[in-house]
Formats: C-alpha cells, sequence, structure tokens
C-alpha cells in the first residue's frame, strides 16, 4: 500500500483550544483522497475494526498491570488517535510555542527492539522538544522511523505523545493523545 501522509502532504494534528479546553487534533480541514484528515484516521481505526483487528487485539494480549482494558481513544469516543504507518510524516502545529514528547505507551508491555520513540531525529534521542514560534505559528514536521534488521514502530505500535504549552493565564497545560502505528 502507498505513503498516503508524506513530506510534501504530512497528515496534519493542530494544537488547539475548544470547548473543553486544549487538546490535539488531527485536521478537520486538510484534506487527503477527498477526506479530511480525521474523516482518514477515522476511517484506519474502521478498518482494523472490521479486519484483523490489530489494534485492539494486540493492545489486549501486551496490556500491563492496572491499565485500562482498551486503548485511550477507544474508552473516549471522541478521541481520534493518530494512526499513522512507518514511513509516514506528521505536522504538529499550534499558534504558541510547545514542547512535544513521544514515548512508548505504558498502557502496554514494550515491545522488544523499537526506539522508544517512533519519530525520526531528534526524538529518537528520547528528548522533549522546544518548538519554538516563528512568524506567528509554530510547526514540526517529523516522519515515521522504519524497521531495520528486526522489530520497529509498527511492531511497538503503541505510543504516547505528551506536549506542554503555557495557556493564556501563564498556567502549564499538558496533553497526552494516542499514536498509533502499523499498517493501516
Amino acid at each position: 500500500m502507498p505513503l498516503e501522509f508524506t513530506e510534501t502532504n504530512p497528515l496534519v494534528v493542530d494544537i488547539e483550544k475548544d470547548a473543553d479546553g486544549w487538546d490535539l487534533h488531527v485536521s478537520n480541514t486538510e484534506i487527503i483522497g477527498g477526506k479530511t484528515h480525521k474523516e482518514k484516521m477515522s476511517e484506519r481505526v474502521d478498518r482494523d475494526k472490521n479486519g484483523n483487528k490489530k489494534i485492539p487485539g494486540e493492545f489486549k494480549k501486551r496490556r500491563a498491570s492496572g491499565s485500562p482494558k482498551r486503548p485511550h481513544f477507544m474508552e473516549h469516543h471522541d478521541h481520534t488517535p493518530i494512526v499513522i504507518d512507518e514511513a509516514e510524516t506528521v505536522e504538529f502545529r499550534c499558534n504558541r510555542e510547545f514542547v512535544i514528547y513521544f514515548e512508548r505507551d505504558p498502557s502496554v508491555t514494550p515491545f522488544e527492539g523499537p526506539e522508544n520513540n517512533p519519530l525520526s531525529d531528534p526524538f529518537r534521542m528520547g528528548l522533549p522538544v522546544r518548538v519554538p514560534v516563528i512568524a506567528g505559528f509554530a510547526s514540526l514536521k517529523k516522519t515515521v522511523t522504519t524497521s531495520m534488521a528486526g522489530k520497529g514502530p509498527k511492531d511497538q505500535m503503541y505510543y504516547k505523545c505528551t506536549v506542554w504549552l503555557i495557556d493564556d493565564d501563564g498556567q502549564t497545560v499538558e496533553i497526552d493523545p494516542d499514536l498509533i502505528c502499523g499498517n493501516f
């Protein structure tokens, strides 16, 4: 299956404030193949639900003690996960500076071999990355790494993304959506 989200046409994830507060939202305005990016993410999840059910099945098999029974986004139906394949590109955008960090989802037993972080450097060093505002906008575009001689992000599959920013009241806000890597 050819890559859908590339360096020139990445999956867009907006970090924005809505009626419920700050959150990460897969874009509902950017279009690919006649569908919004949010519709494309829902399509990937639905294709999995109606096919091999890898997302919930693998989660159930590898679920860590005391963790939820299903992935976070399945418990919160208004939460659209970031579902991306190896070698695809994702862009995080915000109207203010933010710090972003990726790690294996602690709700599942880690898969031996893959990096703690599925995105290209500097994330692979395992450090949070500060994304400054340039020309009124902060943007970070990264590509999911591919498996090298063994296991990779698609094998680990479940990741957590954490974003920190300062809101209008000067308070630090933490947001932590799901990131799922695989062959969708």
